[in-house]
């Protein structure tokens, strides 16, 4: 009997299902390399690599425009419910979360490296009320967009 074992595949590998299958019926754990560690509680609970890689660069294409859970869950062939358990099992944060993040990560970029407007740079991220901006930016950074250009 399998108790323990150290495999290298790939994630998108069809062996992969049939280890993870059996992995959940067995109280063991089985480490995958270059992927996570699958264990009987936790098998089938995150996004596949190619799907995750792919979500993440949809999010960072359209990070100007609204991104919708619908779309993204569209993108990997899953229920929007489901999507985004999966999601934040990969990433530890919902895909709202995730794209907040990214957008504010983006906007202190465009705050060094730019003389852009406030206003325009809300616009820029995604963001249509540039309160809302000012709002997100503060709680992911605990400064107003100003402060952090004056600071940098």
């Amino acid at each position: 009997m399998l108790n323990r074992a150290i495999l290298i595949l790939d994630p998108d590998d069809s062996l992969v299902n049939l280890v993870q299958d059996y992995i959940a019926q067995q109280p063991k754990s089985v480490r995958v390399l270059g992927s996570q560690q699958v264990t009987a509680g936790n098998a089938h609970r995150g996004l596949r690599t190619r799907h995750l890689e792919q979500v993440k660069a949809h999010i960072e294409a359209h990070l100007s425009e609204s991104v919708t859970l619908a779309d993204l869950a569209a993108l990997v062939g899953l229920s929007p419910g489901h999507f985004a358990r999966l999601f934040k099992n990969s990433v530890g944060r919902s895909p709202f979360q995730y794209i907040i993040q990214r957008r504010v990560q983006k906007a202190k970029s465009l705050l060094t490296h730019s003389r852009l407007p406030v206003t325009d740079i809300a616009f820029e991220v995604g963001y249509e009320e540039v309160s809302n901006f000012i709002r997100a930016f503060r709680q992911q950074t605990g400064v107003t967009p100003r402060k952090y250009r004056s600071q940098g």
